[in-house]
């Protein structure tokens, strides 16, 4: 950490929920290399030297740069107080979100659209495979939580009709040609291969159990019978980033990339319908592409980095 004994002291004095603690702590972690690289603590700098900075972070949310915005300003602040850096400029006092263009970290971690997703897993591995990350990366594309994916039963998902039933009663139709063939390819393999070491493993998919996200296991594995873990699919997901990122290509195949990306792409087709997405009287059915209770204000900050990145404006 860049000037560390300083930094301390204002996480002792300054700040004081253990939570926030944590959160400021990180935030002036990663602010470290950016002072490093410049030699000069980020107290010292300007305004565009701040907004610079915050841009280079690659954040590609806005309640992210506000939690930099917000430590900043604590963190000079107190500097300013204490006597540090005299003539500090404080480049953090009055910024906001929108002054620091996020666009460019967006088009790097969102995906453009359903073929954009797919494609993108192609590249890595055939879709033929039987990986799960596939298809839980097409179900988060439609607006499911990671839970609600672990929770699909088998009769839940009806790809003739093409309609997913959730636990809460809710229903999701009319999925696209492009998703729902990544679902069907996931639900009618039945063996696949792997390679491991030198050799390569034939693998089943465990029928035993009713879920809709089953393992491929090796014949005769003790693990047969047994549903996903929350972590095991994050792993998977985790594991299919290793291989885009080790390809030298941008690193965005996480479960809430794809939800995120699906959301806003949703978001750009009903406005492509009519639907006024920026009149706030409008703010219920933009929640509602949602499906889970956002920030309207900043959904919509969101929205225009999203467009800006895709050049959809």
């Amino acid at each position: 950490m860049y000037n560390e004994e300083i930094k301390r002291r204002v996480l002792e004095e300054a700040i004081g929920k253990t939570d926030e603690k944590r959160r400021s702590l990180g935030v002036l972690n990663v602010l470290s290399s950016f002072e490093s690289s410049k030699g000069m603590d980020v107290a010292e700098m300007s305004r565009p030297m701040v907004v610079s900075c915050l841009k280079a972070m690659q954040l590609d949310e806005v309640g992210t740069v506000r939690a930099y915005i917000t430590a900043g300003n604590k963190y000079t602040d107190w500097c300013e107080a204490n006597g540090y850096f005299l003539d500090t400029p404080h480049g953090f006092k009055g910024l906001s979100v929108d002054d620091v263009d996020i666009s460019d970290a967006i088009s790097k971690s969102f995906f453009r659209d359903e073929l954009d997703l797919v494609s993108s897993i192609q590249m890595v591995h055939d879709l033929n495979s039987g990986y799960a990350d596939a298809p839980v990366l097409a179900l988060a594309w439609l607006g499911l939580t990671m839970k609600e994916i672990l929770a699909l039963r088998d009769s839940d998902v009806d790809l003739d009709d093409r309609c997913i039933h959730l636990l809460d009663g809710s229903v999701i139709n009319g999925f696209s040609d492009t998703i729902h063939d990544m679902l069907y390819r996931y639900s009618a393999c039945r063996i696949s291969s792997r390679d491991k070491g030198n050799v390569t493993q034939e693998v089943i998919k465990d029928l035993s159990v009713d879920s809709f996200i089953k393992k491929m296991l090796t014949r005769g594995s003790k693990f047969f019978g047994q549903e996903y873990k929350e972590y095991q699919l994050r792993d998977q997901l985790t594991s299919l980033s290793d291989k885009f990122e080790s390809m030298g290509l941008q690193r965005r195949h996480s479960h809430s990339n794809a939800w995120r990306s699906g959301r806003f792409y949703a978001l750009h087709q009903a406005e492509q319908s009519g639907l006024d997405v920026f009149d706030f009287n409008n703010r219920p059915a933009v929640e509602q592409i949602f499906r889970h209770k956002k920030n309207y204000h900043d959904t919509i900050k969101m929205y225009r980095w999203y467009k800006k990145a895709f050049s959809l404006e």
